[in-house]
């Protein structure tokens, strides 16, 4: 016996929570590129970062996640 009735997923539901996070996770990400000539040669330095994620963002996503 389960204390709360289940309900099947709907995997289009699924599939947009996934979306949502992947959004928000682009979103995040910072790029930095820098570049440098010197002498004919060409040196780079590439950066790429992830801010975290507000931990009031995550828990609004997963609560519109599992009310629908």
């Amino acid at each position: 016996m389960t204390c709360c009735p289940t309900r099947p997923t709907d995997p289009r539901i699924a599939l947009g929570a996934v979306a949502l996070v992947a959004a928000v996770t682009w979103l995040q990400t910072k790029i930095d590129l820098h570049l440098r000539r010197t002498e004919g040669r060409t040196d780079y330095d590439l950066r790429i970062g992830k801010q975290a994620t507000d931990p009031t963002t995550v828990h609004t996503l997963a609560d519109l996640a599992a009310r629908h």
